[in-house]
């Protein structure tokens, strides 16, 4: 009853006629809105203006309708009471209203059923991409000589650069675009590969002072040519070149915007002099990446810096030559862990990064370096500068995968896969972008998002062995250790010579049949990788030596231990040296351990964005448990709000994988709130990932004082069940996969 009367009340005020025009008039307004704003190249927010605008009004319209009406006397307030005719226009205004939502219906229907599909497909016009994306593909040196291929190259990437400023374009990233260089594949294929609508692709020719640059704008739905043209130029108006290829792409596939007056971004500079030398650093800069071995990509790096110098010679308020100069001097001056070295790169970077900001404040790569500078040298500030560079430049896939490794330093694993995952639609051919959610996917505990991007991983690289290793290491992350397993034994059957893949494939096995409960088959593996020469990122320190600390801690032969404590104590440590001080104080060296702890700088890096971060808390967790033994409450009281704020804020951002559940329960033991710890142990046991080795929590001194508690050790005794369960599974698992 109360809910009829309430609906003859908004009847009897008109609050329902004015809700429907209300919507029928704002879903119309927002249309014209979207076709109005289409051939400008505004931001975002501009173009979500006209919808916030209209949600606000509505509550407002509808309360005007209900404490105002209009008569033939104009307008008055509403005062009757419930049941009183309200009073009301006459003739030709009456209807009005009536005859305005019949109309705006009508074209709203309209709208509908041709979107729909309904009167037959809409017309498209010949030439113009429906969707403005593309990709630049990197343009073929057909001079014959080696050395013009940074003029090629690098027109090609001046180009995608210049196109990807504009926010109404969406421009594929260089490192997707790179895949397919010299590849046969039709512009369909790599089209629908790179999920754009054209590509761009030409050749550059080089005889004497003179260029000739071919180019043209393919459809990538059906292949067929859009535009081309041809430059024959003086090599000095290569510049020129550069921006009329750019107006003409943009007048064929953003053709609204071009009419409109717009055009792409600005060149970089207008002197041909500099820009030849730029272009030219970017050129040793590339093949500095590329490099066989260290010493050539150094010395490659360092050209590369002498020629940005040059360009900066020729053209002091060359922005982007700065920028990248920053980058390249940064690069040349690791490591960063002595105040002495920080304050050396400091010296030569920072007015390169300043200045690059001064000449132009949104550029992002100078924003992006900033960041660089400031994370590898254990400073706040860098996901300040990363979280600028995605507002410039958002579009960036080298900022958006950088500011998800950033979060990933908080504990902000949501945060993580959002930017990866963006950073992967707009450079799907990045390894980065697509092995980050991987990692991200199971930190949250989701299972399928996990295999599915290693998957899509395996596939997408498929020439790439690392890739396939990423699968197995997906299994065990999700707590699939029987399929992570058999994955690791076929993929080291099928290649053993690989360098570097035994040492992380080993890793693998030795951990995961430790988590089996098989000592004796973990050690043989752990020994194998220790042999071996790999990089396993996943614990931040080479694959060797976390296999060695592995081993040592399964052996627990005090003479050996001794010796890698004494050797620790003997160098100069960083924080990723704490898995030693984790080994020693596992097998119950505590005070060397506090002392590696100490010298490793573990207790500074919370106050840190390094990418050390979250690998390093569990280690302050222990010495925080090592600090309160010795007595030194003072200082484990200090360090015990950051960690706990730590695993807080990754909870609270979605983590649900077992170890977020631990560092969360150690936390929490170390506050001495007991119950609650033991109630996230339950959680991590029953978390993906699980199950775990027992003796990851009944060797951890920061469980001292639970482990007497009968609850600790009923969680133990349910820890080792689902090993058990996890064992019974091994033998059908390896039937699949073969022995060893």
């Amino acid at each position: 009853m109360r809910a009829t009367a309430l609906l003859q009340q908004l009847r009897e005020r008109g609050v329902l006629r004015v809700a429907a025009s209300y919507a029928v008039i704002a879903w119309l307004l927002l249309q014209i809105a979207d076709v109005a704003l289409d051939p400008w190249d505004v931001p975002a927010w501009v173009r979500q203006a006209p919808l916030i605008v209209a949600v606000l009004g509505f509550p407002v319209a509808l309360a005007v309708a209900w404490f105002l009406e209009l008569g033939d006397r104009g307008v008055s307030v509403d005062i009757a009471g419930e049941g009183v005719v309200r009073p009301s226009v006459h003739g030709l205004r009456r209807y009005a209203d009536i005859v305005l939502i019949s109309l705006l219906a009508a074209i709203v229907g309209f709208f509908v059923i041709r979107d729909a599909g309904w009167l037959g497909d809409r017309p498209v016009r010949s030439g113009i991409v429906a969707a403005a994306s593309l990709a630049v593909l990197p343009f073929a040196n057909v001079s014959g000589r080696e050395e013009d291929r940074y003029l090629s190259e690098g027109l090609s990437d001046e180009l995608r650069d210049q196109l990807s400023r504009m926010q109404s374009l969406a421009v594929s990233a260089r490192s997707s675009s790179i895949a397919f260089a010299g590849q046969a594949a039709d512009a369909v294929a790599i089209a629908e590969k790179l999920t754009v609508a054209a590509l761009l692709e030409g050749t550059v020719r080089r005889d004497g002072d003179r260029i000739r640059v071919s180019v043209q704008l393919v459809n990538g739905k059906d292949g067929k040519l859009l535009w081309s043209e041809r430059y024959d130029r003086a090599r000095a108006d290569l510049l020129r070149v550069q921006d009329e290829i750019a107006r003409a792409v943009v007048a064929a596939v953003v053709p609204k915007f071009a009419k409109s007056g717009g055009s792409a971004g600005p060149l970089p500079t207008d002197d041909p002099i500099a820009y030849d030398l730029y272009l030219l650093g970017r050129q040793h800069e590339r093949d500095a990446e590329r490099a066989a071995d260290d010493v050539s990509g150094e010395q490659l790096m360092q050209q590369a810096c002498g020629l940005y110098e040059s360009a900066i010679a020729a053209n002091p308020e060359f922005a982007h030559a700065h920028a990248r100069l920053a980058y390249c001097l940064l690069l040349q001056g690791q490591p960063y862990d002595r105040p002495e070295q920080i304050a050396a790169i400091d010296a030569v970077v920072l007015p390169q990064i300043e200045r690059a900001l001064q000449l132009d404040p949104r550029n992002a790569d100078a924003w992006v370096t900033k960041g660089v500078l400031l994370r590898w040298t254990r400073r706040p500030g860098g996901g300040e500068a990363y979280r600028r560079a995605v507002e410039l430049d958002p579009r960036n896939a080298a900022a958006l995968t950088t500011l998800a490794v950033y979060e990933g330093s908080t504990g902000r694993y949501d945060r993580v896969l959002e930017y990866a995952e963006r950073a992967r639609r707009i450079d799907p051919m990045s390894f980065p972008a697509n092995l980050i959610p991987v990692y991200a996917a199971s930190r949250l505990g989701q299972r399928e998002a996990a295999l599915a991007n290693a998957r899509r991983l395996r596939e997408q690289f498929a020439d790439d062995p690392s890739a396939g290793d990423i699968l197995c290491l997906a299994h065990q992350l999700v707590g699939e250790h029987d399929l992570a397993l058999g994955c690791a034994i076929s993929r080291l059957r099928e290649t053993p010579d690989q360098e570097g893949a035994p040492a992380e494939l080993h890793l693998l096995l030795g951990e995961t049949w430790e988590t089996l409960g098989d000592r004796g088959r973990a050690l043989e593996h752990y020994d194998r990788a220790a042999a071996a020469d790999g990089i396993f990122g996943r614990i931040g320190v080479p694959g060797m030596m976390a296999a060695r600390y592995a081993a040592l801690r399964l052996r627990s032969h005090p003479a050996a231990l001794k010796r890698l404590a004494v050797d620790a104590r003997s160098r100069r440590l960083g924080p990723r040296d704490w898995p030693i001080a984790d080994t020693l104080a596992r097998t119950g060296m505590r005070a060397d351990a506090l002392a590696i702890y100490r010298a490793s700088g573990v207790a500074d890096i919370f106050r840190t964005e390094s990418n050390e971060k979250a690998d390093a808390m569990p280690g302050l967790a222990q010495m925080i448990a090592l600090l309160q033994l010795a007595g030194e409450r003072g200082e484990a009281e200090r360090l015990l709000a950051p960690l706990l704020e730590f695993s807080e804020t990754s909870l609270r951002h979605g983590a649900r994988h077992y170890m977020s559940f631990i560092l969360h329960a150690q936390a929490l033991s170390l506050a001495g709130r007991n119950d609650e710890s033991l109630r996230q142990l339950e959680a991590a046991i029953d978390a993906p990932g699980s199950p775990f080795p027992p003796a990851l929590l009944e060797t951890d001194p920061v469980f001292d004082d639970l482990k007497s508690d009968p609850r600790f050790g009923a969680q133990i005794d349910r820890l080792r069940a689902r090993q058990a369960d996890l064992r019974r599974r091994l033998p059908e698992t390896l039937r699949n996969h073969g022995p060893e």
